[in-house]
């Protein structure tokens, strides 16, 4: 449940219900506490500054269409570039050193502030310090990747590069607050920086891959297949067959501890590391995302929780298709093992048999007569 955010007058400060209250003698900064953050309703928040500020929404609009009129010249112009924002929040953890004085209060910053721009929308700032932008980095396309990473969390990449104050820093901005709590914007910051991170490292994880499909840039992640993620760079064929590879091939990530991605319409090549994913290889005229999921529930059992397949459109140089994402997330250890109804064996599709696959690094195992007994007799014990 989101807490209120209140202006507190005399001293002039802010409060959060239920939570406490901290001074704002600076109209240009406001230190807020890490649980004060973590409930605050973001837009009770732009409210409060924007009251002890005196700007009304009027005077919002004014700046709106200022920004769209042709480029002015002056103090005021200049002022506006150099500082579009009314109002920086610096998130902070505070401590006591008891030990030493119980009255001396420690105070540590974090890498991410909320800055409220003169639009009256929300901007979370990263502070990524000397980290990224290795000689390399403008080569392997990560820009459009963190664009896209930011644009599925719902905010938008609008700035990304060196900042003479604060030296590398990334500015995402918020199109809407409504129903997110100041918290969820922190926390959104604290991803953004460790998606950078791992993008740095070579240790992308799911939504980094998702976001460089989706942004047509996988081959900038050098990713190779491992044990929650598989591509291929055909689609399954038509028929009972297909289908049971399909479920195969889905139900070894719901058996595994993590889950995983399937992803179809992209292409690997070997080397002495494993098997990289290389590019892409659309699908064109495949089946539907609906038509997926049903085949899913009609020869996986039981039905995988939360299960996502999706169809990312895009076009290379042999015209427009899409590449398949199934996402797989970890299930709960009561609903395994998924089993898969039907099995091949060599060129026959037995449809009264079942098979229980999981996953082990980049390859696939079965699971034994031995294994089976062994899990339902768990099951049976608890």
């Amino acid at each position: 449940m989101l807490r209120r955010v209140r202006l507190c007058s005399r001293p002039r400060g802010i409060s959060v219900s239920g939570t406490g209250r901290v001074p704002w003698p600076a109209p240009s900064v406001l230190l807020l506490p890490h649980e004060m953050a973590e409930q605050a309703s973001a837009t009770s928040l732009r409210n409060a500054l924007l009251r002890g500020l005196g700007v009304g929404e009027a005077d919002i609009e004014e700046w709106r269409r200022e920004e769209r009129r042709p480029v002015r010249s002056g103090w005021a112009a200049a002022k506006a570039l150099l500082q579009p924002w009314l109002v920086t929040v610096d998130f902070v953890r505070l401590r006591w050193e008891e030990e030493r004085d119980p009255d001396l209060e420690q105070v540590s910053m974090d890498p991410v502030r909320l800055r409220l721009m003169r639009t009256g929308l929300f901007q979370v700032q990263v502070l990524l310090g000397q980290m990224f932008f290795a000689a390399d980095a403008g080569s392997r396309s990560f820009m459009p990747i963190l664009g896209e990473w930011a644009a599925r969390r719902g905010a938008r990449l609008g700035f990304l590069g060196s900042d003479e104050v604060d030296g590398l820093v990334a500015e995402l901005d918020i199109p809407s607050c409504r129903a997110l709590s100041v918290g969820s914007l922190r926390r959104l910051g604290i991803d953004f920086l460790t998606a950078v991170r791992r993008l740095e490292v070579g240790h992308p994880d799911a939504e980094l891959v998702l976001a460089a499909l989706a942004a047509g840039e996988i081959d900038s992640l050098y990713q190779y297949e491992n044990s929650w993620v598989e591509v291929k760079r055909q689609d399954y064929s038509p028929g009972p067959r297909g289908d049971i590879e399909f479920g195969q091939d889905v139900a070894r990530f719901a058996n595994s501890e993590n889950g995983g991605l399937l992803v179809l319409g992209v292409d690997e090549k070997k080397d002495g590391k494993g098997s990289r994913i290389k590019g892409l290889h659309l699908i064109r005229d495949g089946i539907s995302e609906d038509r997926r999921r049903k085949i899913l529930d009609s020869v996986v059992y039981p039905p995988i929780a939360g299960l996502r397949v999706h169809h990312l459109e895009m076009e290379d140089r042999r015209g427009r298709g899409s590449v398949v994402v199934v996402e797989v997330p970890a299930q709960k250890d009561e609903l395994k093992p998924f089993l898969v109804n039907g099995v091949i064996v060599g060129d026959k599709v037995e449809g009264a048999f079942i098979g229980i696959v999981r996953r082990r690094g980049e390859d696939s195992i079965t699971v034994n007569i031995a294994e089976l007994h062994a899990m339902i007799t768990r099951g049976r014990g608890s």
